[in-house]
């Protein structure tokens, strides 16, 4: 390790936004495990400043209202595995799940996991799919803001910039139906890697709300497609499901799924999906 490294660690947000403030280089670090997995070689290779989030208290909180849960961007992916699928939204329980293993979780912050704008990363399309938002801490700001925006290019300058992420918000949906399935080998994300996330709302059996997302290398998503199921009748018939699927097939094309097996894959989670619905 660089014995030339500097370590803040702060214990109030006034500390964490004046670092920021005041040293444009600083490299923000919560539980530390995309920093090891990047780091090859026996010698670590750190950034000359680093702002250590572990002694901010309020990171750590987690409040549950009757309209959304928030999460500290400090709580340990573990912690919210803790917590049970009764009190979180079913989908992000799952898709917990499937990161890494159970050591691991524990160490792993939920806000480490978000920052990383990586198309491949596990909560990625489930935070986005479910219209969280985020609070963020600048140097001179605090702010909430939607997490597909901060993904989206609009928000490169942002995130290029020295900032934290303090707080998650997940709203509650009450979602009457959800399936996540995670695509490759376990623990590795690679080529290989994928999600197929569907969510459903009705209302008197009649389709209110739908989304269906494919991950990999890229986000895929198409709200046309999602607006043209809307106002199905539960339960589906086989002949809703073949009309339905024989849609898809214009919105999901090999232009943007480009690996045959995940394409396969995704037709086939797709159909199972809509067959739990008949």
């Amino acid at each position: 390790m660089s014995d030339n490294t500097v370590v803040y660690r702060p214990s109030t947000f006034n500390e964490v936004q004046s670092l920021l403030k005041n040293n444009q280089h600083i490299k923000v670090m919560a539980g530390g495990t995309e920093f090891l997995y990047k780091q090859a070689d026996l010698a670590f290779v750190l950034p000359k400043y680093i702002l250590s989030l572990t002694g901010v208290k309020e990171l750590f909180d987690i409040a549950k209202t009757e309209r959304y849960m928030d999460f500290g961007s400090m709580v340990p992916l573990g912690q919210i595995l803790q917590l049970g699928e009764k009190n979180i939204e079913p989908i992000l329980y799952d898709s917990i799940k499937t990161i890494a293993s159970t050591n691991l979780r524990f160490v792993a912050s939920l806000g480490g996991n978000l920052a990383v704008t990586d198309m491949q990363k596990t909560l990625m399309p489930i935070i986005m799919l479910l219209d969280s938002r985020i609070e963020l801490r600048t140097g001179t700001e605090v702010f909430w803001l939607p997490y597909s925006k901060y993904v989206g290019n609009e928000s490169l300058e942002l995130r290029q910039k020295p900032h934290v992420i303090t707080r998650l918000r997940v709203y509650s949906e009450n979602w009457n139906y959800s399936f996540f399935r995670r695509l490759g080998r376990k623990g590795v994300v690679d080529a290989e890697t994928a999600y197929f996330i569907f969510l459903l709302k009705y209302q008197k059996n009649i389709i209110t709300d739908v989304r269906i997302c494919f991950s990999s290398s890229t986000i895929l998503r198409s709200k046309e497609f999602e607006n043209s199921i809307l106002g199905e009748m539960l339960p589906l018939s086989s002949k809703d499901i073949s009309i339905i699927l024989q849609n898809s097939q214009k919105y999901f094309t090999d232009e943007n799924i480009t690996h045959k097996f995940h394409k396969l894959i995704f037709f086939n989670l797709l159909e199972k999906c809509l067959l739990e619905l008949s």
